[in-house]
């Protein structure tokens, strides 16, 4: 099913034209005596969020890209054109079009039941009121007040539109139309039809939480030693420390944030919650992942003290943490699993002393989310093509990602064969740019045929390059690929 088409520059509207927009569209606002006029009680419309990962929001069932938060702070009507002037010259997310919505833009998002702390707005969004629109307020739309300026809003705490004086202060929330016509079944693949991330003979490991209450010590030590993790000796950790280690991972970086461990089937948060917190911040910020579907996923979730020993490793010569330097350098990380109940004790892993142990869900931890590694077959090609690109061997990324009678379209026109699309690969990536000194995977949507993706590569002399195409596939190889110019990323 394609997008539905909203009107996307100013205007202005009458109560009968915003009552006749809400009832085509089937958006929901909710009636009021001094909305009564145009309200529509009856609206049932279904977006279709998709978390990008960079604090935007794309809604497959309008093909708009929002604004996930706002402005940092509530303004008049005059003074929200300033601040979408800001947001485009910092090129925010990546892109220089964003703009102030209109009303029938806001309507969309609109839902029949309070759905985020009691607004009617996808959680998926930040819990913030009243926003403007773009429009204008028309004839008869005026209410109490006459002679004053009107512009349209949308209030997420009525559940209704309404039109007020443009001198109110009200919310900023900025929209986009996305470049490409994004449709539902493109996302069709993204969760479902991948395959476990990991070798034949991987290592199993528990995955949902135990209290260990009257239990045994011995058990984690059982664990530890016959995976051969390691865990430094102490004389507090007699029970279950293992000196010998001699686990071997298999880490695999998926330019996106996350790591996967092919030895354990297990993908990992490469960086870590921004601020060190509770045992019970930690599982807000797990929930709060899932609710952004965070890197494409929501089944993210607080490892356990065995998936947290797998990576655990032994010290470093130079005195650094007992963890790969893949991740980042977090000293303790909580667990799901509890030591003991009666005594308020939580397992947790402490890369410093290179141990897991218990303590006090109170104190602050870091928190490392995990889940197991379900990779959608579309992102698995997408990742193996940077990681191929990452090495700069031009002549292996067309080897194996191109069929012989691929093409490539791009502003310029369309170059067929793979020689002719080395030599555009290799302009964009020349000695003018120097040596790539890394990739990240920006944005990603796409099946295993067909993919859409926005890529950044850091080059030794251009700085931040931005790669931006489509892949169409056939036979798992590129047959197809649209292309943007490489472009320096904006500062």
């Amino acid at each position: 099913m394609g997008s539905m088409q909203l009107r996307s520059e100013p205007a202005t509207l009458s109560n009968g034209d915003v009552r006749d927009m809400l009832k085509k569209c089937a958006f929901y606002s909710k009636s009021y005596p001094w909305s009564s006029d145009y309200a529509n009680e009856e609206g049932d419309f279904k977006n279709d969020f998709r978390e990008n990962g960079d604090a935007t929001v794309t809604d497959l069932a309008t093909g708009l890209m929002w604004q996930k938060g706002n402005a940092p702070d509530y303004a008049r009507q005059d003074e929200a054109q300033p601040y979408i002037d800001r947001l485009n010259r910092e090129h925010f997310a990546g892109y220089g079009d964003w703009r102030l919505p209109t009303l029938e833009e806001l309507a969309s998002l609109m839902t029949r039941e309070p759905l985020n702390d009691g607004l009617f707005v996808s959680p998926v969004f930040s819990n913030r009121m009243w926003f403007w629109s773009c429009d204008r307020g028309g004839e008869g739309t005026g209410r109490d007040w006459a002679g004053a300026g009107f512009a349209w809003a949308i209030n997420f705490d009525y559940g209704c539109v309404f039109c007020l004086e443009v001198n109110n202060a009200q919310d900023i929330r900025a929209v986009r139309t996305t470049a490409f016509p994004l449709q539902q079944a493109f996302y069709s693949d993204v969760d479902a039809g991948g395959k476990i991330e990991a070798k034949a003979n991987a290592v199993k490991l528990r995955s949902e939480p135990v209290d260990f209450t009257n239990r045994s010590l011995e058990e984690v030590g059982e664990v530890i030693r016959a995976n051969r993790f390691y865990c430094k000796g102490y004389d507090w950790n007699q029970d279950f420390c293992n000196d010998a280690g001699g686990f071997q991972n298999d880490f695999l970086d998926n330019f996106d944030g996350t790591v996967t461990d092919r030895a354990t089937g297990l993908m990992w948060q490469r960086g870590h919650r921004q601020a060190y917190g509770r045992w019970s911040d930690a599982k807000e910020h797990i929930c709060a992942l899932n609710r952004e579907r965070w890197c494409g996923y929501s089944d993210w979730r607080l490892p356990t003290i065995e998936e947290l020993s797998s990576i655990i490793t032994q010290p470093k010569s130079d005195g650094g943490l007992c963890i790969d330097p893949v991740f980042s350098n977090r000293m303790w990380v909580w667990s799901c699993d509890v030591k003991d109940a009666k005594a308020g004790l939580v397992w947790n892993a402490n890369f410093l002393y290179g141990s897991v142990y218990w303590i006090d869900p109170e104190n602050g931890q870091d928190v490392r989310a995990v889940r197991t590694a379900v990779i959608p077959p579309g992102r698995a090609f997408l990742r193996d093509h940077l990681a191929r690109l990452a090495s700069g061997d031009i002549d292996d990324l067309l080897g194996e990602h191109y069929r012989e009678d691929a093409e490539l379209a791009t502003i310029d026109g369309v170059v067929r064969g793979k020689k002719a699309i080395a030599r555009f690969l290799s302009a964009g990536l020349a000695p003018e740019t120097g040596r790539i000194q890394g990739v990240s995977l920006e944005r990603f949507a796409g099946s295993k045929d067909i993919i859409l993706y926005t890529a950044g590569v850091m080059t030794e002399k251009a700085g931040s390059i931005r790669l931006e195409g489509a892949f169409y596939l056939k036979n798992g190889k590129i047959l197809r690929h649209v292309a943007s110019t490489p472009s320096k990323c904006q500062s």
